[in-house]
C-alpha cells in the first residue's frame, strides 16, 4: 500500500496565524483538538470554526483569556482532527508552521486557509502504523464539567482532556496517532513523519505506546 503525504509549510508567522488557518479549515471536519507546550504547562483546547479557542475548566497558565494566556506562551502547538494536522513551532519571536494529511484516507483542509502557504509533496510512504500513548491519569468523574474531563495522578496532578462524558473507572485516555513509513537507501524502512489524530478511551489492559 502506498500513501501519498502532502504538506504546507509556511515560514516567519506567528501562532495565532496557523490558529487561524485550521479554523478555517473546520467547515467540514468540524471542531479540532489543540495540544499546546508552554515552558508552565502541557495543555489541551478545542478549536472551533469561528477560531475561538477553549480551554479547560482550569488552567494553570496565567491570567487572562485562555487565548491570550496560553498561545502567547507557547512554543509548540499541534492542532489536530481526523482529517489533518496543523503544527507550529516557535523561532524567536516567530515560528514555522506546517500543515499534513494525506491521501485518499483524509481531505484536505481547505485550501482558502492556505492562501499564503506553500505546497510540497512529500516522498510516497510505504505504509501507516496506528499508535497511541496512554495519557497519565485515571478519569476523576466527580470534577469533569463543561464537556471536559479531568485526569489525575500524583505524578501530574490535573490533566483535562476534551471529552464530552469522563470514562468509566476501568478504562484510561490515550492520544491516537499514526506513524509513517519510508523506504530510505539501502532499503531501510523508517518512521518519516507522525500524524495526530484523536483522544480515546481504551482498556489499559491493552498495550499502549509511551505515556504522555
Amino acid at each position: 500500500m502506498t500513501i501519498s503525504l502532502h504538506t504546507w509549510t509556511r515560514d516567519d508567522c506567528d501562532a495565532d496565524t496557523v490558529l487561524d488557518a485550521a479554523a478555517a479549515s473546520l467547515e467540514r471536519a468540524g471542531e479540532a483538538v489543540a495540544l499546546l507546550y508552554t515552558p508552565r504547562c502541557c495543555v489541551f483546547a478545542r478549536l472551533t470554526a469561528e477560531g475561538e479557542l477553549r480551554g479547560p475548566p482550569e488552567h494553570p497558565c496565567g491570567k487572562g483569556p485562555f487565548r491570550t494566556a496560553v498561545v502567547d506562551a507557547a512554543y509548540e502547538i499541534r492542532i489536530f482532527t481526523a482529517a489533518w494536522e496543523f503544527r507550529w513551532l516557535r523561532q524567536g519571536i516567530s515560528g514555522q508552521a506546517a500543515v499534513l494529511w494525506d491521501i485518499p484516507s483524509a481531505e484536505a483542509p481547505r485550501s482558502g486557509s492556505l492562501r499564503d502557504w506553500t505546497y510540497r509533496m512529500l516522498q510516497e510512504m510505504t505504509g501507516i502504523v496506528p499508535q497511541q500513548y496512554l495519557l497519565w491519569g485515571k478519569p476523576d468523574a466527580d470534577r469533569s464539567k463543561e464537556g471536559w474531563t479531568a485526569l489525575t495522578a500524583a505524578r501530574i496532578g490535573t490533566l483535562w482532556v476534551p471529552l464530552q462524558e469522563p470514562p468509566p473507572d476501568n478504562k484510561r485516555v490515550a492520544l491516537k496517532a499514526c506513524e509513517y513509513l519510508a523506504r530510505r537507501a539501502h532499503g531501510n524502512v523508517v518512521v518519516a513523519d507522525q500524524r495526530l489524530l484523536e483522544l480515546a478511551v481504551v482498556d489499559p489492559e491493552v498495550q499502549a505506546g509511551d505515556c504522555l
